[in-house]
């Protein structure tokens, strides 16, 4: 089948177009062109542009836009995105190859996206080719072709791999990088929004987009006698329905509680006018491209390109830097669901739970959490000493001996731990509730001499933890990790008496 280019094959179908309404029966705004679809996530990243095609003749033309149309009616925002960027693709190799068959053309576009490794993508091509040719649209009536299309075997997206290979870009993070992260956002006193942001991530492991459709009134408290209970519904998505309409509850702790707590009263000063949502991630000022459309009362809620810079700009901030790579850890909402569901499963959940926590529907997409490596980096001494500084975990500062220290708390001793004694000074004047003296050096309080045994210390709780996992036979038992925190600290004092920083 040869065709005719016709530049104006597009422009003359669209001008034909009935209204379009999305899957939820909200209406699309068609401005000439551009298709505006209702999308709180992804803002004017959900517009379809058709004058970014490339010139094709009239039946092509047809065929796209019905096909678009389609996919609008029944299918989320973000695949008819998808969709239309091959589409797209597809026209401009057209435009480049000149008068060729379409069976030449398809197979052409699959070529180029086997070279780019890209090659999953051809299912949208696939998909709509068979659409067109299953409805009798003129031009796909060539049943050779459609066996040859349907036939062939497309792979999919690996999505997995970056879990399966510990990827140190994009893979999940590993113990000491989550945990240089996390000391970090404990000292942080930065701006509300980013570090609830990112504690709500590393906590829930959920999508950007949930965080983008959560509202003030998901995060609840319940009094029972003298305490408080606290809860959050994260709002579903990827169920091809309104995200709002159905959720997950998840238990929060009195921190993130009170992040969130801290989150609302810094919303009540932005001044949202009645008649739109309340976010609790909420924008200072309302997004413009949603005045005036179906999504008008989603405003002030920041899109998912919001969320992954707002993370980017808190870790930029931080300084937080990767011990494996040496440079600004790269962290994404993705890594950081990773990163939870990669703890789960050393700490034991069953893939059932698992996809629970996840929000999956099935267990096909938690498999590859259980296949992956899953390094888990034993702390020794030598690596405490060189990566203690970088997570930082130590909270207290170092002094020459008891004559330079502060506070009326006292010489702590290592009594607990075996012959050693006189590590440091307490600065503190109340009872203490931690652990001492191991718990000592995760204390704001703590004052460590410079010449005192700490790497005795050091040696001692690396001995209790590998005792811990001696006994239990598990590497990620979670109490034995819970001495790699004190480890981290303790390295970092070690590093600083003796000049390794």
């Amino acid at each position: 089948m040869k065709r005719t280019k016709v530049r104006s094959a597009f422009d003359d179908a669209l001008a034909t177009q009935e209204p379009l309404y999305d899957e939820q029966r909200l209406p699309v705004i068609v401005d000439g062109g551009r298709w505006k679809l209702n999308s709180v996530i992804r803002g004017v990243g959900a517009t379809l542009d058709w004058g970014s095609c490339g010139q094709v003749d009239s039946e092509l033309a047809a065929a796209m836009i019905a096909f678009v149309r389609f996919n609008v009616e029944r299918k989320s925002a973000d695949h008819c995105r998808n969709a239309f960027r091959d589409l797209v693709m597809l026209t401009r190799l057209s435009e480049e190859l000149g008068d060729v068959s379409l069976r030449i053309l398809l197979f052409g576009y699959l070529a180029r996206l086997r070279g780019s490794g890209a090659e999953w993508r051809f299912h949208y091509i696939r998909d709509w080719y068979r659409w067109c040719s299953n409805n009798d649209l003129a031009g796909f009536d060539d049943p050779d072709l459609f066996h040859e299309i349907t036939s062939l075997r497309i792979p999919g997206n690996r999505k997995g791999e970056a879990v399966r290979s510990d990827d140190p870009d994009e893979g999940p993070l590993d113990d000491i990088e989550e945990a240089t992260l996390r000391a970090a956002l404990l000292r942080d006193d930065g701006p509300i929004l980013e570090r609830a942001l990112v504690w709500a991530l590393l906590a829930f492991g959920c999508n950007s987009a949930n965080l983008v459709y959560l509202c003030e009134e998901d995060f609840k408290s319940v009094k029972n006698g003298g305490n408080i209970f606290y809860s959050i519904d994260v709002p579903r998505i990827k169920k091809r329905q309104n995200a709002r309409l159905s959720f997950k509850t998840r238990k929060l702790d009195s921190a993130l509680a009170g992040l969130f707590e801290e989150l609302c009263q810094r919303n009540k000063a932005i001044g949202i006018p009645k008649g739109f949502s309340r976010p609790l991630f909420a924008r200072t000022t309302p997004r413009g491209e949603c005045i005036g459309t179906a999504i008008e009362a989603f405003a002030y809620h920041h899109q998912s390109l919001d969320i992954h810079r707002l993370l980017r700009q808190c870790i930029h901030r931080l300084g937080v830097v990767s011990h494996r790579t040496g440079e600004s850890l790269e962290v994404s909402p993705r890594r950081l669901r990773y990163t939870f569901a990669t703890r789960k499963v050393q700490e034991g959940c069953s893939m059932e739970a698992l996809a629970d926590l996840l929000d999956h529907t099935d267990l096909q997409h938690v498999t590859v959490y259980y296949s992956g490596r899953g390094i888990i980096k034993r702390l020794d001494e030598a690596i405490a000493v060189s990566v203690g500084p970088l997570v930082n975990r130590f909270m207290g500062r170092v002094v020459a001996d008891q004559s330079h220290a502060t506070g009326l708390g006292g010489q702590v001793k290592a009594s607990p731990l075996g012959r050693i004694v006189d590590i440091g000074t307490c600065g503190s004047t109340t009872l203490c509730t931690l652990f001492p003296p191991a718990s000592c050096y995760l204390c704001p309080h703590f004052q460590p001499w410079k010449g005192a045994p700490h790497r005795e210390v050091l040696n001692d709780l690396i001995s209790q933890r590998d005792g811990r996992i001696s006994a239990v036979g598990r590497n990620d038992d979670r109490i034995a990790k819970q001495y790699d925190d004190m480890i981290l600290a303790v390295g970092q004092v070690v590093s600083i008496c003796e000049d390794r920083t």
